[in-house]
């Protein structure tokens, strides 16, 4: 009888364990394709490894990978409809003859593709003759330049392209161009100030801190920020402007050469070097460096005056932010 009772309880407490195993296992499932509880940062990088592509294949690999940055942005734009813009940004750059519209955000190689366009509208024959700084002593056909109905023409019927980057590498990489490495006379002149007198800070010569910075944006209504630090999704409008092209700048040379590809540049046979404004914002001991310095308070407030551009063009938080947020 005790043996009896010995297995019945052994049985007992088997059926128990697998039970308990079977539930942990529908749990994970579930979490893992549940949609309804999403992720606080999206985590789908649509990104080409171009050292694991062969020549022949990258066209239709970087044409799969445009295609599904353009799904994603699509799904993200009817998630939020509280961005779509109700006015086009009338600051796009256009080239009849080309027939393409290009929308420069600052710190993803902006400055380069205005080299491109002034070598598409013959004013240099090469883009390595155009010197730093040159590209904006020029003017170039803007948008708003046509009337309503040549807009909507183009806007319908020509390539658009963009290029994006990680919000929060780009965002540092203006900091430092702005206020560290070489900064223009007017930023130290004009928004040092501005940043101190908002902080309620003694106006001195001292450099303001990332973290100064941080909490100026903050503090800040985000529409009238300065255009290297504007969110992307405010000043390419990409839920109203159906772009064709969305790039990255972390793969600039495929994505480049794909776009000069599409519009049949033949007068340009490779995008021109990021070199000119090179910050290394991005490499993760500079990340680290700078975000360390914040609270983790700053950078939920960053996040969120960022998070349509994390959730529209699938970004993730740097591994080595996220690292320190939850340390």
């Amino acid at each position: 009888m005790r043996h009896s009772f010995v297995g019945r309880k052994a049985m007992k407490l088997i059926c128990i364990t697998s039970i308990l195993l079977l539930l942990i296992i529908l749990y994970r499932g579930s979490k893992v394709g549940s949609s309804s509880s999403p992720e606080p940062y999206p985590r789908t990088r649509l990104t080409i490894n171009e050292s694991n592509v062969s020549p022949s294949n990258i066209k239709k690999g970087v044409e799969r990978i445009i295609s599904g940055r353009r799904h994603r942005l699509e799904t993200e734009c009817k998630k939020h409809p509280e961005i779509l813009h109700s006015a086009i940004r009338a600051g796009l750059m256009v080239n009849d003859e080309y027939k393409v519209i290009y929308c420069p955000v600052a710190k993803t190689g902006a400055s380069n593709w205005r080299r491109v366009f002034l070598v598409l509208r013959h004013t240099f024959e090469n883009v390595n003759d155009i010197g730093p700084g040159m590209v904006y002593q020029y003017k170039f056909q803007k948008l708003a330049s046509y009337k309503p109905e040549e807009r909507l023409f183009r806007l319908q019927n020509y390539t658009k392209f963009m290029f994006v980057r990680n919000p929060f590498s780009r965002l540092l990489s203006a900091f430092r161009d702005k206020f560290i490495e070489n900064p223009p006379e007017r930023f130290s002149k004009d928004y040092i100030p501005i940043i101190k007198k908002s902080l309620g800070l003694s106006r001195g010569k001292e450099n303001v801190t990332f973290s100064q910075f941080v909490q100026y944006l903050a503090e800040t209504p985000p529409h009238t920020y300065n255009r290297h630090w504007k969110t992307m999704d405010q000043l390419c409008q990409p839920c109203a402007v159906h772009y064709d092209v969305i790039g990255m700048f972390e793969t600039m040379k495929t994505d480049a050469e794909y776009v000069l590809t599409k519009i049949g540049s033949s007068r340009i046979k490779e995008f021109p070097s990021i070199i000119p404004h090179e910050t290394q914002s991005s490499v993760p001991d500079t990340m680290k460096k700078f975000f360390s310095q914040l609270t983790l308070k700053q950078i939920k407030a960053l996040y969120k005056i960022y998070e349509a551009d994390f959730a529209l063009f699938g970004y993730d938080i740097p591994e080595s932010i996220a690292r320190n947020d939850t340390q």
